[in-house]
């Protein structure tokens, strides 16, 4: 996980360690064209994405579960996160909505 933050209401600074998380190199972020974005979130979709990227988009995801109320933290999110992106739930979503704009 790399990056920064700040939310209105919480006091503090949140870092990777905080979270069982390491800091990750910045070239685990980089995209770069459609074509290679798109096989950067297909390797994320089968387990094989940059470690940093699968962090960050798991803190993320825990961050907004707990904004909106459904973890009592963003600890308690980060299972549930990481589940939804790495078990089939995301890769079906997006399959879905593929599936949606195309008929």
């Amino acid at each position: 996980m790399r990056g920064f933050g700040r939310l209105a209401d919480v006091d503090g600074e949140w870092r990777a360690e905080d979270f069982g998380m390491t800091v990750s190199p910045f070239a685990d972020l980089i995209g770069g064209d459609l074509p290679t974005n798109l096989a950067i979130v297909e390797a994320i979709l089968d387990g094989r994405g940059p470690a940093g990227l699968v962090d960050t988009i798991v803190f993320n995801a825990a961050t907004s579960l707990w904004i909106v109320g459904r973890t009592k933290s963003v600890a308690e999110g980060l299972a549930p996160a990481r589940e939804k992106l790495l078990g089939g739930a995301v890769r079906a979503k997006i399959a879905a909505t593929r599936e949606f704009y195309r008929s």
